[in-house]
């Protein structure tokens, strides 16, 4: 699940506003750990200069990785973190921050900063023998060799062993058990904070002059950190473009649970069999073929639109064993009771495990329905391993183990099964209950102080409109990793705050991606062989939100209507702004010409 870890990387250029050389300015070379000292609790760790086609290596090694122009490096801590034994999790000596510049002649003027995700905490970024970011790229040096940014990225306060294994929570409580409150306050928001400072500060000895333009991007994690600067530091950054935000954090990893609970309580603890990996990408697959022609009539092999889609397996005969009428065939077919089942996990989280006839309620909107607690995720998601995996590591569902744990108090929750001496599970995720996935949704909301804030959900960005920032949202609708009903609920939420359209248009724009997972690549199951063809939506390219907001933020043009383009056919259609949506014309079907806003 790296997708969760990496924030959102911009991999194009734009050309404009370039920064002449000045006369002043400072070298890169260690007299910057003396020349660059803002306050008593940053100081400079590390400088080095790459030539173009140099490897991004800190020994020497030969890396795949090369530098794309000239590049300065700079790395720095931000104190104070949180003190305590070396041993310990909860200890932190600050903000890791990397910082990379491009030669005064190749800068834009712009700083580009990027986010983190899952509980970040990435080690490369503070180490003194490794760059930061994910195998097998280190974003901000992209940004700042292709773009001519100056880039920045920060591990959020804190770091943990193993970035991929997501059972790295012990950074957040103290060792006595109390939530460990200043580095949450980090990794929430301080963290960002002190990276766009610092990054400008640096920016300024480093050529003689501030950025003109300061821009924010970041998926996941990262795209709730570019909410919580545009809520709380409203000055930090001319535009923000936000992907699949991880906001109401609290809510929504508990919430993830429930499909593993779903099939445990309602089929292995009543004496039926739970559905495969292969029966549950089935039923989806079925799912988009009996959902996926909504804008041409013809069918796309994803679906465009979840609200619509009211398949429910537990009456289709297509999918149906024999036993219950129906006419699918064993390994794939599924049981009537397993239909209902994945039913109530495409609905979401309730209190007592029940859901309406997908006919009435599909559980997609943009408000909660009575007795929801909380989105599910849209029909035709490949959220497999979601819901059938738990006994393998993943990356996912230990994330949301270990918060759900913290906020029940339940350390065996980042255990995947706790058993007795005869075998019986007592603990871990297997004993909860759908009351007890409430409790903690409860208990989040209370312990919202404790953790600075996490789930960034203020709806009033008044200040950040008033400063003259730009920002804009986008999220897949198929994110198998956050539901996407939870940004459409946020999007209400600001309407109703900000004066709906008219009050929001200068300011803000919200794009939902048919067929969009948790990041630029596709997200949903393929349809029904001989049906539906194979899913292949056309997706925004990694820079093009970047590039849309640059343009909005320096030129004044909104990005309204985007045209994306598919990886294979070559297919494009418009990517429309809220309110409008997709309305297809007649004509080449592959062609963004065919095809309307409205």
């Amino acid at each position: 699940m790296a997708l969760l870890i990496a924030g959102f990387v911009s991999l194009g250029g734009i050309g404009e506003s370039r920064a002449a050389p000045t006369k002043e300015g400072a070298a890169c070379n260690a007299t910057l750990k003396d020349r660059f000292r803002p306050n008593d609790e940053t100081r400079v760790t590390l400088v080095k200069a790459f030539k173009k086609g140099e490897s991004l290596t800190l020994d020497g090694s030969s890396s795949d990785q090369k530098a794309l122009s000239d590049l300065c490096l700079v790395k720095i801590l931000v104190g104070p973190g949180n003190p305590g034994s070396a041993a310990a999790p909860s200890t932190s000596p600050g903000i890791g921050i990397e910082i990379w510049l491009p030669q005064a002649k190749q800068w834009t003027g712009r700083l580009h900063t990027i986010g983190c995700g899952g509980y970040c905490g990435v080690p490369e970024i503070s180490s003194l023998t490794k760059i930061g970011g994910v195998s097998p790229y280190q974003p901000a040096a992209r940004a700042a060799g292709f773009e001519g940014s100056v880039s920045a990225i920060s591990d959020a306060g804190h770091t943990v062993a193993d970035i991929n294994s997501y059972r790295s929570a012990g950074w957040a409580t103290l060792p006595d058990g109390r939530v460990n409150r200043p580095l949450w306050n980090d990794y929430v928001i301080r963290g960002i904070h002190e990276t766009a400072a610092t990054a400008k500060a640096l920016a300024k000895l480093f050529y003689g002059r501030a950025p003109r333009y300061a821009y924010f991007t970041g998926n996941s994690g990262g795209g709730r950190e570019g909410l919580a600067l545009a809520q709380r530091y409203p000055h930090d950054f001319d535009g923000i473009a936000s992907e699949n935000p991880a906001i109401y954090f609290t809510r929504f990893l508990p919430a993830n649970l429930y499909p593993a609970l779903v099939m445990q309580r309602e089929l292995k603890d009543r004496g039926h069999a739970p559905l495969s990996l292969a029966q549950f990408n089935g039923v989806s697959a079925a799912a988009i073929s009996a959902c996926d022609t909504s804008v041409t009539g013809r069918h796309d092999g994803y679906i465009s639109d979840p609200a619509a889609c009211r398949y429910n397996p537990a009456t289709d005969p297509a999918v149906l064993c024999a036993a219950d009428g129906g006419r699918g065939t064993a390994p794939l077919c599924i049981t009537r009771a397993q239909g209902e089942a994945v039913n109530k996990i495409w609905y979401g989280l309730t209190i007592d495990g029940t859901a309406p006839d997908p006919a009435l309620n599909n559980g997609f909107a943009d408000a909660l329905s009575p007795g929801q607690l909380w989105f599910g995720f849209p029909r035709g998601t490949a959220i497999g391993t979601l819901v059938t995996k738990q006994d393998e590591p993943h990356g996912l569902f230990d994330l949301s183990a270990s918060q759900t744990g913290l906020q029940l108090g339940n350390s065996t929750l980042t255990k995947r099964e706790v058993r007795d001496s005869s075998g019986r599970v007592t603990g871990g995720w297997q004993a909860l209950t759908y009351a007890d996935l409430a409790r903690a949704q409860a208990e989040g909301a209370r312990m919202q102080p404790e953790f600075a804030d996490v789930d960034t959900a203020n709806p009033d960005l008044s200040a950040f409109k008033k400063s003259g920032g730009k920002l804009v949202v986008w999220v897949g609708l198929s994110d198998f990793a956050i539901p996407p009903s939870g940004a459409t609920h946020y999007n209400a939420r600001i309407l109703s705050k900000m004066g709906g359209l008219a009050g929001t248009r200068p300011f803000y724009r919200f794009f939902t991606v048919p067929g969009m997972g948790h990041g630029t690549f596709n997200g949903s199951d393929n349809g029904v062989a001989g049906v539906s063809p194979p899913a292949d939506p056309p997706l925004p390219s990694d820079d093009q939100m970047f590039q849309a907001m640059v343009t909005w933020v320096e030129k004044g043009v909104a990005p309204d209507q985007l045209v994306m383009v598919n990886s294979k056919s070559n297919s494009r259609r418009p990517l429309c702004a809220f309110p409008t949506k997709l309305v297809y014309q007649g004509g080449d079907v592959a062609a963004a010409e065919s095809y309307t806003c409205r």
